[in-house]
């Protein structure tokens, strides 16, 4: 069984849906999706997210998405939607910085709850909504944003999605390698289809053994797909797969990464 912690709840249609579990299926997939806002995109909210997770629970799995703007977040709505389900947060485009004073007690509180938090780092297309905030998206969910965080919070499990992607996949690698609480995905054709196995072994490495995969552990499976998208799971599944074993991973290592971990976290 691999587990997808990165996935959007982007469409409410039915046929869409009942595709995209089968597609889970073939897969061997159980699913973490996240709705809500993305910047300029509104995907399903968060109550019809968990919804449609209880109806296909065997594989779909909801996660909260926070919106993180110019107003501190009601923290009183993480405890109520991780009670009617929700395994873990999403956050993306935050207004501010993502290590923003504002913005903490939110982590805070995550961290109370076990509940691990996925953060978009890098690329993001732009949009209507630049045009009205007229904010930077960038800088703001740059990884080293989540170093604060990681420092204040160390039993919160945090995901940097996309490695970063091309603009701070450096940053994002080596993050990931300093802190026990931080993992990153190689979600989206930024990352799991845009390096080669070669570049992500280089970014894992362990510079002070390049023998020593342990960095690898890190990882966690993440394809980035959409309801409306199933495809891009079982094409990254396959791409993931291929990484790993190009990389010399053994077939434990490749089990946690692609499922074994998560799992762990979520307590299945």
């Amino acid at each position: 069984m691999f587990y997808d912690f990165h996935a959007h709840f982007d469409k409410s249609d039915r046929d869409l849906i009942s595709v995209f579990v089968k597609n889970c299926e073939k897969n061997q997939t159980r699913t973490v999706l996240s709705g809500g806002s993305m910047g300029g995109y509104q995907f399903v909210c968060n109550e019809e997210v968990i919804k449609y997770c209880r109806e296909y629970h065997d594989w779909l799995l909801p996660a909260l998405k926070i919106d993180l703007w110019d107003t501190a977040p009601d923290i009183s709505q993480i405890r109520k939607f991780k009670d009617l389900g929700c395994v873990s947060a999403k956050c993306i485009y935050p207004y501010y910085e993502y290590d923003h004073d504002l913005y903490m007690p939110v982590y805070e509180e995550l961290e109370k709850l076990d509940m691990p938090v996925l953060f978009h780092t890098g690329c993001f297309f732009a949009s209507e909504k630049d045009i009205q905030c007229q904010r930077p998206a960038l800088l703001n969910m740059d990884p080293l944003r989540l170093d604060r965080i990681a420092r204040s919070f160390p039993k919160l499990k945090i995901v940097a999605a996309h490695l970063g992607t091309s603009f701070f996949r450096v940053q994002a690698a080596q993050l990931t390698k300093s802190f026990g609480n931080v993992y990153s995905d190689l979600a989206g054709s930024g990352a799991w289809k845009g390096m080669t196995p070669e570049e992500v072994g280089s970014y894992m490495i362990d510079i002070m053994d390049r023998s020593n995969k342990r960095h690898f552990k890190k990882l966690v499976f993440g394809s980035d797909c959409y309801v409306s998208h199933p495809e891009l799971q079982t094409e990254a599944v396959k791409h993931y797969l291929n990484i790993l074993q190009q990389n010399g991973l053994d077939a434990d290592a490749i089990a946690g990464i692609m499922g074994g971990t998560v799992a762990g976290w979520l307590g299945l």
